[in-house]
C-alpha cells in the first residue's frame, strides 16, 4: 500500500514540474526592449457595411451614436497625440439600454486596438442606463500614434451582437 502511495506522489511530482517548466516558456506578450507589449485579443475585421463616416448617424441594436467633436492634441515629450472624441447616444428603443465606455475603442493605421486613456476629460462618457428616448454625451480620450489619419471608432455594444466601425478623420 504504501508502495502505491509513493509511486502516486513520484507521478505527481513529475507532473508539477513539468508544467511549471512549460508556464515559464509560455509568453502573452513580446518584448521590445524594456516594455511588453501584448497583442490584442479582438479580431478587427472591418466589413463595409459596418464602416461609416464621422458625420453619419449610427444605430446599433436600436441606440443612436453621433460623433459630436473630434478633438486632437499632439504631446511632444510622448511622441503621441491625444485624440478625444465627443459622443452622442440615444435610446430608440422600447427597452433600457446599459452604455458602457469600455464598449468604445480605437484601431489605428497598424490595426493596433487601443482602449481608453488614464486621462481627465471635461464631461466623460459615464456608464448611465437609458430608458427609452433618452440620450446621453461623453467624451471618449485615447492615445494613438502622432500624426496617424487611418484611427477608427470601433463601438461593439455589450448588450447585442451589432457593431460599427468609424472613420474617425
Amino acid at each position: 500500500m504504501e508502495k502505491k502511495i509513493l509511486d502516486v506522489f513520484l507521478i505527481l511530482a513529475v507532473l508539477l514540474m513539468l508544467s511549471l517548466v512549460s508556464c515559464e516558456s509560455l509568453q502573452f506578450g513580446r518584448e521590445t526592449g524594456a516594455e511588453v507589449v501584448t497583442p490584442t485579443v479582438l479580431p478587427f475585421r472591418v466589413k463595409s457595411e459596418d464602416l461609416y463616416e464621422p458625420t453619419e448617424e449610427i444605430v446599433v441594436c436600436d441606440v443612436a451614436l453621433t460623433i459630436v467633436n473630434v478633438e486632437c492634441t499632439h504631446n511632444e515629450r510622448e511622441g503621441q497625440d491625444l485624440l478625444v472624441l465627443t459622443v452622442n447616444l440615444e435610446n430608440r428603443s422600447a427597452k433600457e439600454v446599459p452604455i458602457n465606455s469600455f464598449d468604445f475603442y480605437i484601431v489605428d493605421s497598424d490595426n493596433n486596438v487601443s482602449s481608453l486613456a488614464s486621462v481627465q476629460v471635461e464631461n466623460p462618457l459615464r456608464n448611465p442606463k437609458l430608458d427609452p428616448g433618452e440620450s446621453v454625451s461623453g467624451m471618449l480620450p485615447y492615445r494613438v500614434a502622432a500624426g496617424d489619419k487611418g484611427v477608427k471608432l470601433n463601438w461593439q455594444p455589450g448588450w447585442c451582437t451589432g457593431q460599427a466601425i468609424v472613420n474617425v478623420w
